[in-house]
């Protein structure tokens, strides 16, 4: 009776331990609950997947997120041979045939972002190879046996990694292996999720691969054991803030995209902090036109010489960094529109054009904010009648930004210089250099220092008929980003789907990820180049005929680079004069060669491979 209690008590035990860890960790195995940080141990666990229940069953059809089939796979330079154990000059092994060789290492006291990027990390190695290896903390001795590190920790210190800080500051992460351990970091600081895009980068380096919402599109391979060879890479952004509308609609999906950074907001702001109804208590704020007043025209404006309603914007500014901490920019650009419903004050009027009134605008602005905030910015844009290179030699103060709108054709190359000269029906202007001139001119001019890009995506906006067709960018999306860094811009704002108000919504992944992809993808890693990225997308896509798809792609970016049609910001040329028989004749041939291969894929690679080649297929009832 004495044993059988005993044994009651063991099993109870054990029962509350389960309940208290998932209480604390929701689904994820942990090795125990943290201990104080003075205690350790000289053992630590892993856990086979057949004993914790949190591994996936292993099944696939040798593809999509069922993944690729492979014995083992080794990130990093190969060193001579495997181990189990710590060892400078062999593979660092994680998995070894199915089982867990290493634990996951946290700090005891890891922040939320930290535990999140761990408890992924584990999740995917469990999809991955069937075995999942636990989490447990760095008051341990953690000396001998394989470990992964996530996030900062005893044992990051230990190996000599410094932790990347600060916000706004230096975004990075790190991917180490030293001797028995592998790191896996970055700023975590406001917002930043560094280690959260370490966690992803490895699981790439794995093979895997996120390019849709959808299972079919996520990649996930199947692999028997996992080892690290050599591997040291870090990655700082090109671009500082990579915000974009799957950002701001698929957050937790556009983390494996590495979208975020510095937190910032674009468009027209000034309504937001002054609104209409101002207007019955300050109506010397708004346009005077024909000699009244008014808040009630079409595009209507405020009065932007008005020292008084400037003084009352940077207040306002204030406020908002004051309640929003991360944000380092806010737009105190004009009001949409064109050249009308500007205000017709004497003050306004002695401004040669509307670009110089809102460079003066916003220096004001920003004197007043840089009281309090001197590093974040005001921005304003370069567009429609503030597009041209300002005629006065007014000098930008330090904290303002100017954003430049890409006025220009939608296909052509930025380092082309093309330009149709002339007025423009859309944007009301008339063209006298191209854009790329009017952007050095204007940062020439002004000594701006804080230079950034909007660029449109959304071409489907002007001609519903694109929401249905392909178009891909390829290395010109990635040649014009890096012309901008060269430049001095700090980032670039792709103005883009999936929106409703664009014809684009969460089921256009398929049809767009190969623009949306590539511009993420590039403003994250400048190392790569748009065939590179688009490259190693369709080998996790589609296999065999990742080649094949590759030159599809390529053909699709061609026709756009050398497309002929009229086109400008959000308008593209009508699609068959991007599509024209020439091209149509090359995107078939590859086509073509795409679909030999299909037998020798597998289903889910098929599956996509079908799906991309029927909407080009559907397209072309509209060339």
């Amino acid at each position: 009776m004495v044993k059988k209690f005993h044994k009651l008590r063991i099993v109870l035990s054990i029962a509350l331990t389960v309940c208290l860890a998932l209480s604390l960790f929701g689904c994820y195995y942990y090795e125990e609950v943290p201990n104080s940080d003075n205690e350790s141990s000289n053992t630590s666990q892993t856990q086979d997947s057949s004993q914790n229940g949190q591994s996936t069953d292993g099944t696939s059809d040798g593809s999509s997120s069922k993944g690729t089939t492979n014995s083992s796979a080794v990130v990093g330079t190969t060193r001579p041979g495997n181990s189990s154990t710590p060892s400078g000059a062999k593979n660092l092994s994680l998995v070894e045939k199915g089982k867990a060789n290493c634990t996951i290492v946290i700090a005891a006291n890891a922040s939320a972002k930290v535990k999140a990027a761990a408890e992924d990390l584990q999740t995917y190695i469990g999809k991955i190879t069937g075995a999942t290896p636990a989490i447990g903390f760095d008051n341990k001795d953690r000396s001998s046996g394989n470990y992964i590190l996530v996030g900062p920790s005893k044992y990051t210190q230990k190996i000599g990694i410094k932790t990347p800080k600060g916000y706004p500051g230096t975004e990075k992460i790190i991917l180490k292996r030293k001797d028995n351990y592998l790191a896996l970091l970055g700023n975590d600081d406001g917002a930043y999720t560094g280690t959260q895009f370490a966690v992803t980068a490895f699981l790439e380096e794995l093979g895997c691969g996120w390019f849709g919402p959808d299972e079919l599109w996520q990649v996930v391979p199947k692999l028997n054991s996992i080892s690290v060879g050599s591997l040291d890479k870090t990655v700082t952004p090109k671009f500082n803030s990579r915000i974009n509308n799957v950002y701001n609609n698929y957050k937790d999906f556009a983390m494996r995209w590495y979208l975020g950074g510095n937190q910032l907001m674009t468009g027209h702001g000034l309504p937001a902090l002054v609104p209409k109804t101002t207007f019955n208590t300050h109506p010397e704020w708004f346009s005077l036109i024909n000699g009244k007043r008014t808040n009630t025209t079409t595009w209507w404006q405020y009065c932007y010489s008005n020292e008084e309603f400037a003084k009352e914007i940077g207040r306002k500014v204030i406020e908002y960094f004051d309640k929003n901490p991360h944000a380092v920019s806010y737009p105190i650009t004009a009001n949409d529109g064109w050249e009308t419903d500007w205000c017709e004050c004497s003050e306004c009027s002695k401004y040669p054009t509307d670009g110089d009134l809102m460079l003066t605008f916003a220096n004001r602005v920003a004197k007043v904010v840089a009281k309090k905030y001197p590093n974040r910015t005001l921005h304003i844009l370069s567009y429609h009648s503030t597009y041209h290179i300002p005629q006065l030699n007014t000098e930008a103060e330090p904290n303002v930004e100017i954003m430049f709108c890409r006025e220009a054709s939608m296909t052509s190359p930025i380092k082309n210089g093309y330009y149709k000269p002339g007025r423009n029906s859309i944007t009301h202007n008339t063209y006298v250099r191209s854009w790329k001139d009017n952007f050095r001119g204007y940062i020439s001019k002004t000594g701006v220092k804080n230079i950034s890009v909007w660029e449109w995506y959304c071409l489907a906006v002007e001609y519903e008929v694109w929401k249905d067709i392909p178009w891909v960018q390829g290395k010109v999306a990635i040649e014009n980003q890096n012309y901008w860094k060269s430049q001095g811009a700090d980032y670039v704002f792709y103005d883009q789907g999936p929106l409703p108000v664009y014809r684009e919504s969460g089921v256009s992944f398929p049809l767009r990820w190969p623009l949306w992809y590539v511009a993420a993808k590039g403003m994250w890693d400048s190392s790569l180049t748009g065939d590179q990225i688009l490259s190693q997308a369709c080998d996790k896509l589609f296999g065999n005929a990742g080649p094949a798809m590759l030159k599809y792609y390529q053909a699709l970016a061609t026709a756009s680079a050398e497309c002929k049609g009229d086109s400008i910001c959000w308008v593209p040329p009508a699609p068959g004069e991007m599509y024209t028989s020439a091209q149509i004749k090359k995107i078939d041939a590859t086509v073509s060669a795409a679909e030999k291969i299909k037998p020798k894929i597998s289903s889910d690679q098929r599956k996509r491979l079908e799906n991309q080649v029927n909407y080009w297929k559907s397209a072309k009832v509209y060339f």
